[in-house]
């Protein structure tokens, strides 16, 4: 549902590129979490807030229907 709410899913799938930049190298130990972990902290930090915020919208839908 997500998907279908944040504009046709195009902040999950910007994370989703931001994730597969940095995650598997990361928690693999193949990139220095000291420098990349602020990279992908700082790229994906205002795309994740904005899921978040919707989520949150979709949440307070939700319960005010469900009242």
């Amino acid at each position: 549902m997500l998907a279908q709410q944040c504009h046709g899913g195009l902040r999950p799938a910007q994370f989703s590129t931001i994730q597969a930049k940095y995650y598997n190298g990361l928690f693999n130990g193949a990139l220095d979490p000291d420098e990349y972990f602020s990279k992908f902290k700082d790229e994906g930090e205002s795309v994740l807030k904005k899921i978040q915020i919707e989520l949150e919208k979709q949440v307070d839908a939700f319960l005010v229907n469900k009242s």
